[in-house]
This record gives C-alpha cells, sequence and structure tokens, in this order.
C-alpha cells in the first residue's frame, strides 16, 4: 500500500506511468479487498486522470487546472483507500446498522423496541432533498404504529407523511396517505367525520391520477359509512374519464376502467360487487361491438361467479353467450365453445363434466372444420388432460393419443413453447404405460437444430432435461449443464437454470450437490443490484433449501445461518415453519 501510494504521487504523472500503474492495482485489488473493501474505484479515478492528461496534452488545460485535479484526486483515493469517510458515508453506515436492528427486533416480537430505532433512523435521514427516503421510513413507522394498535400517534405519523408529500409536490402520495388518514380514523373510532373528508380529497385526487385501484377503494370505504353500494357511485367516477369529443375511445377506457375496478372489488373480497360491475363493464364492450374486450370482461365475470359459490349463475351466463356466440363468426364460436369447456373443468364441477365434454367436442370438431390449427391443438392438449385426471376420467391411451396429436399440431405451428410443455405431458403419460420415452427424445433432439433464439434453445434444452429425469437417465444433467452454459455464454441469467438442477439432485438424494449450487445461486443473487420481488422471493426459497439440507448432512451451525437470513425476508405464510426448522437445527446441534 506504501509503494501504490508512492506511485501515486510520483509527477508528471503521464500516460506511460498509468500503463504501468494499472498493475499493482489490479493485483492489489485481488488480494486486499476483503482487508480494505470495495476500492473498484481506484481505476475509474486513474482512467479519468489519463482522460484528464489527453486533454492537457491537447491544450484544453492548464497545468494549473491539471495539478488542481490531480491534488483532489489524491485526496480522494487517500479517503477511500486508508478509510476515511465522509459525513454522508458515516450516515448511512449508521442507518444501515440500524436497520439491521430493526429487522432482529421485528422478529422477535419487539415492535415498540423497533419503533424506536425507526425513530433514530427518520432523524438521519431527513433531508429535503430526498423526501421519499423519509417518506418511506414514516410509512414503516406507521405500519409499527398500526401493529402496536397506537391509533393516535399513527395518525400523527401519517399527518407528518402528508406534509412532506406536499412539500415535495407529490400528488400519489398525498392521495395514498388521504386515504390511510380516512380509513384510521372511520375504522378505529377516532372520528367519522374526518375520516370522511380525508377519504374525499384521496377521490378527487385519484380522479385527477386515473388511479382505478384507489377510485374504488375510496367509494368502498365512503359507502362503508352508509351502508349504500359503491357500484354506481364508482361508475360515476370512472365515467370522467374520457371527454364527449372522444367518442368511441371514452367508451373503451371507460369499459377498461370499469373491467379493472371490478378486478379491485374482487380482490378485496366484495365478489357481488365485482359481478354487478363486470356486468356493466360486458354492457359498454357489447355497445362499442369490441368481441375482444367483451370476451375479456366476461371471463371475469364468470370467474367471478364461480368464486362467489354461484355456479348456476356461472353456467347461465356460459349458456346464453354460447347461443348468442352462434349468430357470429365460427372462430368466435369456437373460441367461446373452448373457454366454456376449461373454465367448467377448472371448477371442478363434476355434475357438469357432460356439458364440458360437449362443449369441447363441438369446438373441437368445428375447429377440424375450419382448419383452424391453434385450436386443434388446444382442444387435443385438454382431452389429454382430462383422460390423464383432470376430471378423474382416466384413459392413459387416448391421452397419450390427444397429446401427441396436439405436439404435431403445435410443430406444424413452430410452437416452441406449447410443444415444451406437451412433451413432458407426453413423458409423463408414457411413464404411467410402461412405454418408452426414446421417441419423443429423439424428435426433441431434432429439432432443437432448428432453433436459433438462445432464449428458446435453453428453455428446450431444460425440457430435455426434465424427460431425461423422468425416465431415470442420468444424461439429464448433462443436457441441464448445456443450457447452463448457454445461459451464461449470452450473459443471461442463470438462476432457473440453477434452480432446476438444484431441485431435481436433492429429489435424487445428492444432498452435498445441492447445497453447492444452491449456494452457486445465493452468490448470483447477492450480486444482482436490483433484486426485485421475485428475486426476493428465490433468495428466500434458496436459504430455505440450504437450511434443510445442511441439516440433512449435519451442519447444523450452516443450517441455523441460512434460516436466520431467510427468517428475516419470510412471507407471513412460511414464518412458523422457519421458526420451528431453527427451532429444529438447535436442538440437534446441542444433542450433538
Amino acid at each position: 500500500s506504501i509503494e501504490m501510494l508512492r506511485l501515486f504521487r510520483i509527477k508528471p504523472f503521464n500516460s506511460t506511468q498509468f500503463q504501468h500503474f494499472q498493475v499493482p492495482i489490479r493485483r492489489f485489488q485481488s488480494k486486499s479487498v476483503q482487508k480494505y473493501g470495495n476500492i473498484s474505484e481506484i481505476s475509474s479515478i486513474f482512467s479519468f486522470n489519463s482522460n484528464k492528461l489527453s486533454s492537457f496534452q491537447h491544450g484544453k488545460h492548464s497545468k494549473t487546472n491539471f495539478a488542481r485535479f490531480e491534488t483532489e484526486n489524491q485526496l480522494l483515493f487517500t479517503r477511500k483507500f486508508f478509510g476515511f469517510v465522509t459525513k454522508e458515508q458515516k450516515k448511512a453506515k449508521e442507518v444501515e446498522i440500524l436497520r439491521e436492528k430493526v429487522l432482529d427486533a421485528i422478529n422477535d416480537g419487539k415492535d415498540g423496541e423497533a419503533l424506536d430505532l425507526m425513530k433514530k433512523i427518520r432523524a438521519l435521514v431527513r433531508d429535503k432533498k430526498k423526501p421519499q427516503e423519509e417518506i418511506d421510513v414514516l410509512y414503516q413507522m406507521d405500519r409499527l404504529c398500526h401493529e402496536l394498535e397506537r391509533w393516535e400517534e399513527q395518525v400523527k405519523y401519517q399527518e407528518e407523511i402528508l406534509k412532506v408529500a406536499v412539500e415535495s409536490n407529490n400528488l400519489r402520495e398525498q392521495m395514498k396517505i388521504f386515504y390511510k388518514m380516512g380509513t384510521v380514523h372511520i375504522n378505529h373510532g377516532l372520528s367519522k367525520e374526518t375520516g370522511a373528508r380525508y377519504l374525499t380529497n384521496a377521490l378527487n385526487l385519484a380522479t385527477d391520477l386515473r388511479d382505478v385501484g384507489y377510485i374504488t377503494e375510496c367509494h368502498l370505504a365512503l359507502c362503508s359509512l352508509t351502508g349504500a353500494s359503491p357500484v354506481s357511485s364508482i361508475r360515476e367516477s370512472l365515467s370522467r374519464f374520457g371527454s364527449n369529443d372522444m367518442g368511441d375511445e371514452t367508451a373503451k377506457m371507460e369499459a377498461a376502467a370499469i373491467s379493472q375496478s371490478a378486478h379491485s372489488l374482487f380482490q378485496f373480497g366484495h365478489y357481488t360487487y365485482a359481478i354487478e360491475m363486470a356486468k356493466m363493464g360486458t354492457e359498454c364492450a357489447r355497445y362499442l361491438n369490441d368481441q375482444n374486450l367483451f370476451h375479456t370482461i366476461f371471463k371475469q365475470l364468470v370467474l367471478y361467479q364461480f368464486k362467489a359459490n354461484d355456479a348456476k349463475g356461472a353456467l347461465e351466463s356460459l349458456e346464453q353467450e354460447i347461443g348468442r356466440l352462434r349468430y357470429k363468426e365460427n372462430k368466435h364460436l369456437i373460441n367461446g365453445l373452448y373457454f366454456a369447456g376449461t373454465c367448467i373443468l377448472q371448477h371442478s364441477i363434476k355434475t357438469e363434466l357432460p356439458r364440458a365434454m360437449r362443449y369441447l367436442e363441438e369446438g373441437w370438431n368445428l375447429a377440424k372444420e375450419e382448419e383452424d390449427e391453434e385450436f386443434v391443438a388446444k382442444f387435443n392438449s385438454v382431452f389429454g388432460d382430462v383422460y390423464s385426471g383432470a376430471a378423474e376420467k382416466i384413459d392413459w391411451e387416448k391421452a397419450s393419443k390427444h397429446y401427441t396429436d396436439s405436439f404435431e399440431h403445435y410443430e406444424k405451428l413452430k410452437d416452441f413453447e406449447n410443444m415444451m410443455i406437451l412433451a413432458v405431458h407426453i413423458g409423463r403419460v408414457q411413464k404411467q404405460l410402461k412405454g418408452n420415452l426414446d421417441k419423443i427424445l429423439n424428435r426433441m433432439n431434432e429439432m432443437e437444430k432448428e432453433i436459433e433464439d438462445p432464449f428458446k434453445k435453453i428453455d428446450w434444452l431444460i425440457s430435455i432435461a426434465a424427460l431425461l429425469e423422468l425416465d431415470g437417465k442420468k444424461e439429464w444433467r448433462e443436457q441441464a449443464d448445456k443450457a447452463l452454459g448457454l445461459a451464461r455464454k449470452n450473459e443471461l441469467k442463470a438462476r432457473e437454470i440453477l434452480f432446476f438442477i438444484a431441485k431435481h439432485e436433492s429429489t435424487r438424494g445428492n444432498i452435498e450437490e445441492a447445497i453447492k449450487i444452491n449456494n452457486e445461486i445465493l452468490e448470483e443473487l447477492q450480486e444482482d443490484e436490483e433484486l426485485d420481488d421475485l428475486g426476493v422471493h428465490w433468495m428466500f426459497t434458496t436459504l430455505h433449501r440450504l437450511g434443510k439440507h445442511y441439516a440433512e448432512v449435519g451442519r447444523y451451525s450452516e443450517s441455523q445461518e441460512a434460516l436466520k437470513h431467510a427468517q428475516k425476508i419470510s412471507p407471513a405464510s412460511m414464518k412458523d415453519e422457519i421458526r420451528e426448522l431453527l427451532e429444529h437445527s438447535r436442538k440437534k446441534a446441542s444433542k450433538k
């Protein structure tokens, strides 16, 4: 490190010295990164110096300016290299440590302690230039107050969120917090009048922002005060989305908004209101004569009816729709018959299986008459599902024939995605028939040569690997590794392939290999700087698997470490299981 500092202070700092300097930088980074932290910025400092030197040589900078630049960068280098930190860096580190303590407190059920720690974090992150960071912290405090049932304190933090949102002119945050303040006042007996006023403010902002979800929620909350149905008032708000001079476009926007609102009502568990709203949406789509939009909303309607245990209403809707489609083009009738049949099967209405089969057979025959390859393939695939047990009507021979026919039709369409799915179905059925998978495997291997797109090829190789694994052949790992190599060659994320390999190695009892692969997944996830919700879910699943696998091979301390990390990002539905696994691992370790 002293030698590097000596090199750094050599003057003049010319381009030849810069080239020589790159070697000790790289060597130093590889050997000392753990001791001194991440100093990858050093290379960029010197690269920038070199660029400035080039500009200087071309007369763009004076020697004085260049010397000042060099001095500034020496200061930056020594700060990074010897551990000197700025106030901002120190503050960020303090916040990070406090956040860890908050998570530990929450996991230990100490919400009050977590709230006190969040107050310290808020004091550190207050910055008018970065209002969102303070808003996020205040929301966490709001949630903790909710858990502790401190309603008045919760409202106080909500008012502070509103203040920051108004100061930063953040309309969306204002809408969200007005809604939260309204519901807290109404649901916890603080003041219904004040709550209604806040909700009205939120509704006005939601209408201006065209946020259908919040429009729906605000009307639901306001109507809970009177006991009235919110459907008509929601429809009235949504009708303001367009303008009179937009004609059919306004109607389309309104129909799409109604569909979205119906979905929101359904998610909130208000099935009756969702059905009523979806019926309004179908009327709008029918008025526009937009068959695609109508079909989308109609699917919603039938789904809501089934979920509301109104099978009779759903079947009546399907029957009426089939009757209406008989006067339309055959392609619409085929689509309707396919949806009706699959919908009945999906909701497992055993008494209506003959009706479902009648719809499916009629649609299948029409699709063959129209030479519609896609729908012929779809109907065959559904019949394969029916005869392989989807409706307790098992006939493996028929299932095999329908799946194979479907595969062949998709092959004509070059629909590789559906071919991959069907190949695995064919393999599963052939195993039941004690048949041989060589035929389907040969076809899959032949067609691999036709696929050029690396994404599709990777998926194809994984399907072949799945078939080989199903057939009990060791070559499955060779195909999976081939897919992994292709993913890395094309700089694609390989975590899905690693997940597949880890899962099947575990199933085959190769626990040490499964541990190795899961650690690779974990390393890749930790390197991802923009980890989304799915990435967090994968990280939890990987840590969960590692916790179990380490325990299986008697590595209890590593098992506990993995499970503790999993506990911090565990979804609510898995918290009890993780706690039990952790306790089991501790007991085993103490006995050992």
